[in-house]
Parts: structure tokens; sequence; C-alpha cells
């Protein structure tokens, strides 16, 4: 997940586990670390699967955390629903025709007052 805040700060929220609905690799009881962050008015949380950044173009080339970030910064006034248009249409730009091999999930909150 990213937390794009107002001020333009971006912070990757990386405290977490194992991804939800993975097979356990072992017998052990898995544990997920929880964590609080406050949200303010104007904040933007960007919380996305694996297959966004992998999503690869014609050349094999990953769609990968740089181009996320530039699309994140360029709509960091639009509102949830616009900032999703923009990401996805970023990432359908870059791959093409390209098939790919995994889902694209994306879930975008917008902070409002």
């Amino acid at each position: 997940p990213i937390l794009l805040r107002s001020s333009g700060e971006m912070v990757r929220l990386s405290v977490g586990g194992p991804p939800f609905g993975l097979p356990p690799l072992s017998d052990s009881a898995l544990t997920h670390e929880s964590a609080h962050v406050q949200l303010m008015p104007g904040d933007l949380l960007f919380i996305f699967t694996d297959g966004l950044l992998e999503a690869e173009n014609d050349g094999g080339e990953e769609f990968g955390n740089a181009r996320l970030l530039s699309c994140l910064e360029s709509a960091r006034t639009e509102s949830a629903s616009a900032t999703l248009h923009t990401v996805m249409a970023a990432v359908n730009q870059f791959v093409g025709y390209t098939r790919q091999h995994d889902d694209i999930t994306c879930f975008v909150l917008r902070i409002t007052e």
C-alpha cells in the first residue's frame, strides 16, 4: 500500500505478513503484524496487488514501482475514481496488447473533509 499525503509526501506502508489466499509453506501458524496510520483530509490510500507492478509490455519490461509512483504523483489532487482511471490507463497503454499472467486489483481511498 502507498499513502500519498495531501502535502505530497509518499509513504510506503510495509507492515503486514504473507499475502492472504496463499497456502502456508509450513505447519506453523501465519502471523500478520498490524499498525495504525492516521488518515487526514486530502490523503490518498492506494492498495494494489502485485499484478499491477508486474504487468509486462511486449519487451518483457514490467510496469514497475517508478511508473506507479509517477502516476500517483500526477493524480495527486484527483478523486479516488479519477486516480484509479489514471493508473489503469497508464498500465493499459504500457502493456498494449501483451497478454498478462496475473490479475490487477486496486483499492483507492481519498479522504475528504
